[in-house]
């Protein structure tokens, strides 16, 4: 077997070693015990399974830096850091002082190594939440959770090729009845054509990366006289020679997808601003028998922009996988501004399905009886007025909103 180059070796402990603030899962001194309590003795499994093409001592080595540094350095400064973004509105709504907030924060955040951001997110600095701190997956060993959970023999690393894959993806399903947003275009990497040929007509376009995902270099453009405007998913406006500028360097690192600009579907437009389409994302996964059901489904509607940075904001509320009727969200997990924006939401749709509700769940799970090896995909929809247009799957969807309404990950298996 050929050993790794130097500019490989650095690239990893550049990554790995300086970069990366947190080990790369929970560490807890209870993982000496021979039978560690459930579901801490999970989290320790995903922990031992984070890097494993990599030698035993020299793991063993990384983690021990990484715990020192979060101890001494990023932990407590992480700490300070969220207090100062969300003790003042914790102390607002609960009546918990500051210091009382960075007490409880700091010991758990340093002795599990856990963010003090997601401490926040999952209210664990209460006293009743703190004993289930062992049940979610946090960031930093999401991708040791999902990974563990699917099956190589099966073919889970194909599968999941094929997954990030936009463009292959789009055209495999579309073979199978799934409906999807069509491509209008793909426009390759290191092409020279600038977006006006794409946007010669009066409807605006989207663009996204062929391997993106969260987001990352998806934007809408549309044209403005003589100039092309563009609008990214994090809120940036670009125009004329930014634009072009922001076009060509996304064409430098990936091909692009050009697909139509779509709108909401006239039962949810009263409901949402203009700045965004109404989506659905459906969470399908396996059962122990190998059929597919609905782990977690939720509605997300765009609420609006804030700030000069223009960042998007949406109200989300979790969906009947059954009936497709939309659910409160459950209480005590929203600061008190967003528990209002849900409330109002909720009030509003009162018992109207979403539309389209039995496509969107066949083809689900249409879709993932196709991708084999993997255990839960997160698929999401564009309500649209001819109908739910799949817009992408996505193998490593983010924990936060699921936990929310559902619980820990942990805490149970899925």
């Amino acid at each position: 077997m050929r050993a790794p180059g130097p500019n490989r070796v650095a690239r990893f402990l550049w990554r790995e070693a300086i970069r990366r603030p947190l080990p790369h899962g929970l560490l807890h001194w209870r993982y000496v015990l021979a039978h560690a309590p459930e579901p801490l003795s999970r989290q320790r499994s995903l922990w031992v399974a984070s890097l494993p093409g990599l030698p035993r001592p020299a793991w063993a080595a990384l983690e021990a830096w990484l715990w020192l540094r979060w101890q001494l350095w990023y932990g407590p400064k992480s700490v300070w850091r969220a207090v100062r973004a969300s003790g003042r509105r914790v102390r607002d709504e609960e009546g918990l002082g500051l210091a009382r907030q960075a007490w409880r924060v700091g010991t758990l955040s340093l002795g599990y190594c856990v963010p003090p951001s997601e401490i926040y997110r999952y209210r664990l600095y209460r006293p009743e939440n703190r004993p289930r701190v062992a049940e979610f997956v946090y960031h930093h060993s999401l991708p040791s959770f999902h990974a563990g959970r699917n099956s190589a023999p099966d073919g889970g690393g194909a599968s999941s090729q094929r997954l990030a894959d936009k463009e292959r993806q789009t055209a495999e399903l579309a073979s199978l009845g799934v409906p999807v947003v069509p491509i209008v275009a793909v426009v390759r990497r290191g092409a020279s054509e600038g977006l006006e040929a794409y946007t010669d007509g009066a409807e605006p376009i989207f663009c996204k990366p062929r391997h993106g995902s969260r987001g990352q270099g998806a934007f809408a453009a549309r044209r403005e006289g003589d100039a092309i405007v563009m609008e990214t998913l994090g809120g940036e406006r670009l125009r004329g020679g930014e634009a072009a500028a922001r076009w060509a360097s996304l064409l430098h690192d990936d091909d692009m997808l050009v697909q139509p600009r779509l709108s909401v579907h006239p039962d949810l437009a009263d409901l949402a601003t203009e700045d965004d389409i109404v989506t659905v994302r459906y969470i399908s996964e396996r059962g122990l028998d190998e059929s597919v059901g609905c782990y977690c489904a939720t509605l997300e509607v765009p609420a609006g922009r804030v700030g000069e940075t223009r960042r998007p904001t949406y109200v989300v509320l979790e969906v009947d996988a059954l009936t497709g009727v939309v659910k409160p969200f459950p209480e005590g997990w929203l600061s008190g501004d967003q528990t209002k924006k849900c409330d109002r939401l909720y009030k509003r749709l009162g018992r109207r399905p979403v539309p389209g509700w039995e496509r969107i769940r066949a083809g689900s799970h249409l879709a993932h009886t196709r991708v084999p090896g993997v255990h839960a995909i997160a698929w999401d929809w564009a309500v649209t007025p001819s109908g739910p247009l799949l817009l992408e799957g996505n193998d490593g969807w983010g924990p936060t909103m699921p936990q929310l309404l559902k619980g820990g990950l942990l805490a149970t298996q899925h």
